[in-house]
């Protein structure tokens, strides 16, 4: 982050961040070319999908999520922090981890309590170059916030529902849910979010407002998008129309059980959702934009 920063200050550069809140703190710090504006898809591409029966027999399920669980740093840094470090850590992450709309781990950790783990760390090995900032650590808890999310979540439609992951990693402690390894980005995926009777999105939870790109890629290859909340998603997409979304663990679990149990009214809501996407959100409209910002 440091390093983008240095560079936010040529007025040559112009920056464009997809999530709102990142693009408007980086513009209260003064760097006058940075700019907010959500993803796209390419709308030639998508629109040319189709699901062949072939493919909804290879790909189809009840419900599919595509991406990592994260492995992250967290388990080796609180392997050499206090007991109360951990403790903190370990609540800030549970308590995020409730919060839907909402980030608070920028908030709660602050300077001090990363100068004290700093100090730790030099007291258990004096000449040790290991040193985090407060960015670093953020991030970290970032990863294992989206990690736990990912991992309850799977856990509780896998014992449920048929459920499909597409990961690299083999998640061995996922019960009921089927691993079925990385899917190439072009020739696959599409496939498998329109045979997937219900898309999962669930947002690494360092986005604070911004919809990933996963989530335009679901809605574009005719997929049903059920999503973690997002404001600008909410503000983008008709929720119940165009796409749905989720407040807590167990709102997922019965919207997905309530919208399995109604194919008509899910497949609405899919065509709705690609219909947007693809009128409102192709990549060709988003390059312009940046050009005519950039007045080239």
């Amino acid at each position: 982050m440091r390093d983008i920063e240095k560079t936010l200050g040529n007025p040559c550069n112009y920056v464009f961040c997809f999530d709102r809140i990142q693009a408007q703190a980086y513009r209260n710090q003064g760097f006058d070319t940075v700019y907010h504006l959500p993803l796209g898809i390419n709308a030639k591409r998508y629109e040319n999908i189709r699901l062949s029966s072939e493919q909804r027999s290879k790909y189809g399920s009840q419900v599919s999520f595509i991406g990592s669980l994260y492995e992250g740093q967290y388990p080796a840094i609180t392997e050499i922090s206090t007991d109360y470090a951990k403790g903190y850590m370990d609540a800030v992450i549970n308590s995020q981890l409730q919060l839907y709309g909402a980030y608070i781990l920028n908030d709660v950790i602050d300077k001090r309590f990363v100068e004290a783990m700093n100090k730790h760390f030099k007291e258990l090995q004096p000449d040790t170059k290991f040193q985090l900032d407060k960015a670093a650590l953020v991030h970290v808890l970032d990863q294992e916030t989206s990690r736990r999310e990912r991992l309850l979540l799977l856990n509780l439609l896998g014992s449920r529902f048929d459920t499909k992951l597409y990961s690299r990693q083999d998640y061995s402690v996922l019960r009921g849910v089927q691993c079925m390894g990385p899917v190439d980005y072009y020739r696959e995926m599409p496939y498998v979010f329109a045979a997937s009777d219900i898309n999962l999105n669930i947002s690494v939870k360092g986005i604070q407002s911004g919809v990933p790109q996963r989530a335009f890629d679901i809605l574009a290859s005719g997929g049903f998008l059920l999503s973690n909340y997002q404001q600008e998603l909410v503000e983008l997409f008709s929720y119940g129309e165009e796409m749905v979304v989720y407040e807590s663990l167990e709102d997922a679990v019965e919207k997905c059980n309530f919208y399995l149990s109604n194919q008509e009214l899910r497949g609405k809501i899919a065509r709705k959702g690609r219909e947007r996407v693809l009128t409102e959100h192709n990549m060709v409209d988003k390059i312009r934009y940046m050009m005519d910002v950039a007045e080239v």
